[in-house]
């Protein structure tokens, strides 16, 4: 075997420590003793006492007995120990940490220990984590002695031996010495197992304070938990077994125990997550009236335990989840809406009022008169004209109206007085949801104004003719009427001054004039007797019906630079009358 040194080592150290007074119960103690062999038993196995780390101590294991070794055995041991059941095939050109742990009873005093380490390469010892010594080997089996004030102590003690080896063979061989006055003898710490700790935390979210029970057990032969121990939110180092979280939020909680022989369990944590805050939905539900289809969002947050569902009823339905309301029916909708979160916490319900209006409303126009007045469809006297209008979802908002093409007016109870003219209102209304009717239309013609007419005769004066011939007059006609227009014009009559009586066959009555009455005649003639005046009326009528007489008169009269001749008879002139419709009148 090849080594940078002498591989056949036996040191032997001695470390003696002396307690004045290391624990005060010397009444009580007697000379005990502990011997740890390492190692004694059967090759192949693992020693009971003596464990290995390759990690510096974070997790250990239980060493391997081999049956020899170029540098033979310390009195009392039959094995090596290694990290493996060979001394050539394990931990060759590795550090390797050991350990051997044992009890102290209370009330023991002046402890005295031994240490005979054979050690392939180095050794460094060291008792309850302060230095003892270091085993070298070399060629003249250099030995360390050492002594350390009474770092024995009651309860649990630990000796380390960091080894390292060079090659070839690896491995140590030791025997402990432990002479101590105590009320009982020291022992040995053969387990080796951490304790088990669980909590009762609750998985999931949870809306009150926590209390964590971490509850702790040693295996059946161990040496029985010594202590739990915990920190809460990454906090300071705490002991116990009750943890108590009041605090909402994510509560990270690490916890572990340690028995009675040191074991040290591996850390659980678990998070303890506590939310007393319901959620907050809000919805985006119209204020105001509307005229279509409605989707109501129900938009929900919770910044703890995040949202389990929302929850929604229509107009006092059955409950329904989903976070999309539809409303598609006309009406005053309610929806009651409220979220859930994971933590269990319900949400006060809301309130929200839909409502949908479809339906444009209804105008109805009234003219009064009902029915037109004159003729043709034209009314003679003064017309008004009402607007109603009825909704019954949203109300009514407005009615307007338009007259004759003219701008859009809100109707605000009455329209103004309308004048002859020819009309076209239009009109609608518009409710508080928006629904604009289509419009309507009512029409009326008014003409109360009756036509004009000026009538221009020949001959307005005429002179006597003999024998009472009558005289031709021919009228010229200016008729006009503004609105309706003319219907017709019309000779009414001719009247004239006298009044002559009918005297009978010798006498009879004289015509006075001829003429087409109740035609539109423009020609006719009247008796050229002096003394006469004829009084001729037309009658023009419009197409509403409205009508005006123009009079105008035809006087026969003697020129005053005529000389009086032949006055007549007074009896009647039985000469060249007309014939006809005449007959002899006396003149009254």
């Amino acid at each position: 075997m090849k080594k940078t040194m002498l591989l056949s080592i036996i040191t032997s150290i001695i470390f003696v420590f002396l307690a004045v007074n290391f624990f005060s119960n010397e009444a009580m103690a007697a000379p005990q003793t502990l011997t740890i062999l390492g190692a004694q038993g059967t090759p192949g196995q693992t020693d009971p006492y003596t464990q290995f780390s390759q990690d510096n101590g974070q997790t250990w294991h239980q060493a391997y007995l081999y049956g020899s070794h170029p540098w033979g055995l310390i009195p009392g041991t039959n094995s090596w120990i290694n990290c493996g059941p060979s001394g050539t095939d394990y931990c060759i050109n590795q550090t390797v940490l050991y350990r051997i742990r044992f009890n102290v009873p209370e009330g023991s005093i002046n402890p005295q220990m031994t240490f005979d380490v054979n050690a392939d390469n180095y050794a460094t010892v060291s008792l309850n984590g302060t230095y003892v010594a270091k085993v070298v080997g070399g060629p003249n089996r250099t030995g360390i002695n050492a002594s350390v004030n009474s770092k024995v102590h009651t309860g649990m003690n630990e000796i380390r031996l960091l080894l390292t080896d060079e090659g070839g063979w690896a491995g140590l061989n030791y025997k402990i010495t432990l002479n101590v006055d105590a009320p009982t003898p020291p022992t040995l710490i053969t387990d080796y197992i951490a304790p088990t700790t669980i909590d009762n935390a609750p998985a999931n979210w949870v809306n009150q304070d926590v209390t964590v029970n971490l509850t702790a057990t040693d295996n059946a032969n161990g040496s029985g938990v010594a202590a739990t121990y915990y920190s809460l939110d990454n906090g300071v180092q705490q002991t116990g077994t009750k943890v108590s979280v009041t605090g909402e939020g994510q509560h990270p909680l690490t916890y572990w125990s340690v028995d009675k022989a040191g074991n040290v369990e591996s850390k659980h944590m678990v998070t303890i997550k506590i939310d007393k805050t319901a959620p907050t939905t809000t919805d985006n539900a119209p204020t105001n009236w509307v005229n279509t289809d409605v989707t109501v969002n129900l938009t929900a947050s919770d910044s703890g335990s995040g949202v389990a569902a929302t929850n929604y009823t229509v107009d006092g339905g059955v409950q329904q989840t989903g976070n999309t309301v539809v409303l598609t029916t006309e009406g005053v909708h309610t929806l009651v809406y409220w979220s859930v979160d994971n933590a269990g916490n319900i949400e006060a319900h809301h309130t929200a009022t839909i409502k949908i209006d479809k339906t444009a409303p209804l105008s109805v126009s009234s003219v009064n008169p009902t029915t037109p007045t004159g003729s043709n469809g034209w009314y003679t006297s003064d017309v008004t004209l009402s607007l109603s209008a009825t909704d019954n979802l949203s109300g009514l908002m407005k009615t307007v109206y338009q007259v004759s093409n003219g701008v859009w007016t809100t109707y605000s109870g009455s329209i103004p007085a309308f004048s002859d003219g020819v009309y076209k209102i239009n009109y609608g209304s518009t409710d508080n949801a928006g629904n604009v009717e289509q419009i309507k239309t009512v029409e009326f013609k008014i003409d109360k104004t009756a036509p004009t007419l000026s009538v221009q005769l020949d001959k307005p004066i005429v002179a006597p003719l003999d024998d009472e011939k009558m005289a031709v007059i021919h009228a010229t006609l200016n008729a006009s009427d503004a609105t309706s227009g003319v219907a017709s014009v019309i000779l009414t009559s001719i009247t004239s001054n006298k009044i002559v009586k009918d005297q009978g066959e010798e006498y009879p009555k004289k015509v006075d004039f001829l003429a087409a009455l109740g035609t539109s005649a423009t020609t006719f003639s009247v008796r050229a007797e002096e003394g006469y005046i004829y009084t001729i009326k037309y009658t023009i009528t419009d197409n509403a019906g409205n009508k005006s007489i123009a009079v105008s008169t035809v006087s026969v009269i003697e020129p005053k630079e005529k000389k009086d001749g032949h006055k007549g008879n007074p009896e009647g002139n039985k000469g060249d009358s007309p014939k006809g419709n005449d007959s002899s009148k006396k003149v009254e």
